[in-house]
């Protein structure tokens, strides 16, 4: 849950700097780690988390609401004794009803994760929103909140 998010989300951040940014070409994760703090202070580890923190809630609910109602609709067309069957079904109806938000809440913490900022500057960085609007601006609907889907 939350706490799994914030302990592992510096090291996200180290691994998507590696895989986005050249500048860390062949580095290490506790380079970029330390690199990213000195240059950025702490908090930068932890920039793009507010999305995922946010819609976990909402992709839980999605989830277990549509589990449950494929479930019922399921056992109601194709009988009770299929129970096993009936729950791997619902739960692939489940993860297609939450991929959109998934992908478009990663996206968008890929997204944060890679903006620079020094400790120096005096700029703000745009937010998860901010990021999510400029994109579908530019890009569209879909490819703006579904890239790499």
């Amino acid at each position: 849950g939350m706490l799994g998010l914030l302990s592992g989300h510096p090291l996200d951040t180290a691994k998507t700097r590696l895989q986005a940014m050249p500048r860390f070409s062949g580095s290490s994760t506790w380079r970029v780690v330390g690199e990213t703090a000195r240059l950025e202070g702490v908090l930068a580890l932890y920039r793009g988390m507010s999305f995922p923190l946010w819609s976990a809630c909402l992709v839980n609910a999605i989830v277990f609401s549509v589990q449950g109602a494929a479930e019922r609709a399921l056992s109601d067309a194709l009988g009770a004794d299929r129970a096993r069957f009936n729950g791997f079904l619902a739960g692939c109806v489940a993860g297609l009803a939450q991929s959109p938000l998934v992908t478009a809440a990663d996206l968008v913490k890929c997204q944060r994760q890679v903006q620079f900022a020094a400790k120096t500057a005096s700029r703000t960085l745009p937010g998860p929103v901010a990021v999510l609007r400029r994109r579908v601006r530019h890009l569209g609907v879909l490819q703006g909140s579904m890239q790499g889907q």
